[in-house]
């Protein structure tokens, strides 16, 4: 799951989708989940977003 938002985080790991939260978007990244149990990688630009999705 790529997203900029907590429910994005919430409803990947109810499905035990890993997420890329991204800087930029409709929301705000700058929130941290701690109790997500899939991995949380956190992706400021294009490049960054390519290299955690191994593109």
């Amino acid at each position: 799951m790529v997203g900029d938002r907590s429910h994005d985080v919430d409803g990947a790991a109810a499905h035990g989708i890993d997420t890329v939260v991204v800087g930029w978007g409709y929301g705000r990244a700058d929130f941290i989940d701690k109790t997500s149990t899939t991995v949380v990688t956190h992706a400021a630009t294009i490049d960054e977003l390519r290299e955690a999705l191994g593109v």
